[in-house]
C-alpha cells in the first residue's frame, strides 16, 4: 500500500472512531467497590475538591462523611440529632476562608449550619439561625461582599433568606414571603457581573435578590407551588442570557417546569411535567450538541425539552417518581451520550428498578437495575478512582455506597453534566459592598 493510501486510511479510520454508533442495551455493570456508611444519608455525593475531585462528600441532617476514590472513609462527623420530619440537609463546598481550598457546608434543619475543614472534618464554624430550615435544605455560595471568601446562602421555613458570612455570623437576612422558600440558586442571572440569589416559594412566586439581599425582581407563577424546587439557571439557547427554571409541586399537568428570563423574571415558556415535581430538573445535552431541560416527577416520569420549549422526549419509569436531578455522561465510551437517573424505591409491589440508563438523544431506555433501597438519592458520574474510566455512585438511604462501571473512559467530552452541584451558569464575584442589610 502507498504511504498517501494508508495516511489516508489512517485519516478515515481515527474520524470513524470518533463517530456516535447507534446505541445499545447496556450490560450489567461491574462492581468497582462498596462500603457501608451507616447512618441514613437522604442526598445526592458530591465530589470533591470541585476541580480534578479525588473524594466524595456525603451529607444528610446532622451527618458529614468523606470518601476517597478507593471506597475508604476519610471521615465521618456527627452534628448532633435533629427533629421533626425531612432530616435532609445536602452538602456543598466552597472556599468561606479564602485560603484557595474548599470547605463543606453541612447542618441540621433546626437551624444550624456549619463549615467544616474537608481534610478532617473539624468544624470551623457553626451558626445558629433564628429558625428552622426548609425541611429539603440546599445552601448554596459565592462572593457576595467582594472581600475574596464565599458567603453561605440558606432558607427557613418562615420566608427568610440568610447569608452567613466567613466566620459564620450572620451578614444579612431578607424575607419577602412568608412561607416555605425553596433552597436558594446562586448565579449572575441579568448579566450584571454580580451574582444574584434564586429561589421560589410555596406562594407561587419566583424570587431573585442581589447580593445584599434587595429584591431583583419577583414572577407571580399561579398556580405553580415553587417551594420544593431547586431553581436551575442555564443559557439553554446560547445567546448568553440566563434562564432561570423551577419545578412545580403541586399538580399543573402540562406545565409544570417554568421557564423564566433570568434578567427580569418574564416567563419564557413552560414545559411538561405530569405529576407534581420537586428537585428533578437537570441539564442535558443531545446528539447535534444543542442544551436541553430534564423535568422529572413522581410518577417517573422524564421530559426532555428544547431550549425553545418542545419536547424532544419523554419516558416513564417503574418506582415512585424521580426526585432528584438525573446526570448525563457517556458512561459506556460508545460516543453517545446517556441519561442516568434514579428512582424513589421500587414500584410498591416490591418489583421493578430502581436505576435507568436512557439515551440522552431519543430517551430509550438502555438499562435498568435495582440499587438496594436507594430511597431519594440522585446519582453522580466521574472517574473518582482515577483508573481512567468512568463510575456512576449511588447512595441508598442506609448509606450503603456503590461505584459502578460500564466501561466508559474518563475524557473530558464523555461527561456533560456529572453531578447535581455542577455549576450550569457563571456566578462570578461582587464587587466590595458596605453597610451589608441589617437582620
Amino acid at each position: 500500500m502507498r504511504f498517501s493510501n494508508l495516511l489516508w486510511f489512517l485519516i478515515f479510520a481515527a474520524l470513524w472512531m470518533t463517530l456516535p454508533r447507534e446505541s445499545v442495551a447496556l450490560g450489567d455493570p461491574s462492581i468497582v467497590w462498596t462500603l457501608e456508611l451507616g447512618p441514613q444519608f437522604a442526598e445526592c455525593p458530591v465530589p470533591y475538591p470541585s476541580e480534578s475531585p479525588n473524594s466524595l462528600i456525603f451529607a444528610t441532617g446532622g451527618h458529614v462523611a468523606r470518601v476517597d476514590g478507593s471506597g475508604k472513609i476519610l471521615f465521618q462527623v456527627d452534628l448532633g440529632p435533629e427533629e421533626g420530619r425531612g432530616m435532609m440537609f445536602w452538602p456543598s463546598i466552597a472556599d468561606v476562608d479564602g485560603d484557595g481550598m474548599e470547605e463543606i457546608i453541612a447542618g441540621r434543619n433546626d437551624g444550624f449550619v456549619y463549615a467544616l475543614n474537608a481534610d478532617d472534618g473539624d468544624i470551623l464554624w457553626e451558626c445558629q439561625l433564628p429558625e428552622r430550615l426548609t425541611n429539603y435544605e440546599w445552601a448554596d455560595s459565592a462572593d457576595l461582599d467582594g472581600d475574596g471568601r464565599a458567603e453561605v446562602v440558606v432558607t427557613t421555613m418562615y420566608g427568610w433568606v440568610y447569608a452567613i458570612d466567613d466566620d459564620g455570623t450572620i451578614l444579612w437576612g431578607s424575607k419577602m414571603e412568608d412561607y416555605r422558600p425553596s433552597a436558594p440558586t446562586i448565579a449572575d442571572i441579568d448579566s450584571d457581573g454580580e451574582p444574584e440569589i434564586v429561589y421560589g416559594t410555596a406562594t407561587r412566586y419566583m424570587i431573585a435578590l442581589n447580593a445584599q439581599g434587595d429584591l431583583e425582581w419577583a414572577s407571580f407563577q399561579p398556580p405553580h407551588h415553587l417551594g420544593r424546587t431547586v431553581p436551575l439557571v442555564a443559557d439553554l439557547d446560547k445567546d448568553g442570557q440566563a434562564e432561570v427554571f423551577g419545578m412545580s409541586s403541586m399538580l399543573s399537568p402540562g406545565k409544570g417546569l417554568v421557564c423564566l428570563n433570568g434578567s427580569d423574571g418574564d416567563l419564557l415558556w413552560y414545559g411538561l411535567t405530569i405529576g407534581k415535581a420537586y428537585s428533578g430538573r437537570a441539564l442535558t445535552r443531545f446528539a447535534d450538541g444543542s442544551l436541553g431541560v430534564l423535568s422529572c416527577d413522581k410518577g417517573g416520569n422524564i421530559h426532555a425539552h428544547q431550549s425553545d420549549g418542545a419536547l424532544r422526549w419523554h419516558n416513564r419509569l417503574s418506582g415512585r417518581g424521580v426526585h432528584n436531578p438525573p446526570v448525563t455522561a457517556d458512561i459506556d465510551g460508545d460516543g453517545n451520550l446517556e441519561v442516568v437517573a434514579t428512582v424513589r424505591d421500587t414500584s410498591t409491589d416490591g418489583e421493578g428498578y430502581n436505576w435507568y440508563v436512557l439515551n440522552a438523544d431519543t430517551g430509550e431506555i438502555l438499562g435498568a437495575w435495582n440499587h438496594p433501597k436507594l430511597g431519594f438519592m440522585g446519582p453522580a458520574v466521574l472517574d473518582i478512582d482515577r483508573d481512567g474510566d468512568l463510575e456512576v455512585i449511588l447512595c441508598s438511604k442506609e448509606g450503603t455506597v456503590t461505584a459502578y462501571s460500564f466501561g466508559g473512559p474518563a475524557i473530558p467530552e464523555s461527561i456533560a453534566f456529572g453531578h447535581v452541584r455542577q455549576r450550569t451558569f457563571p456566578v462570578r464575584v461582587a464587587a466590595p459592598h458596605e453597610d451589608p442589610k441589617p437582620t
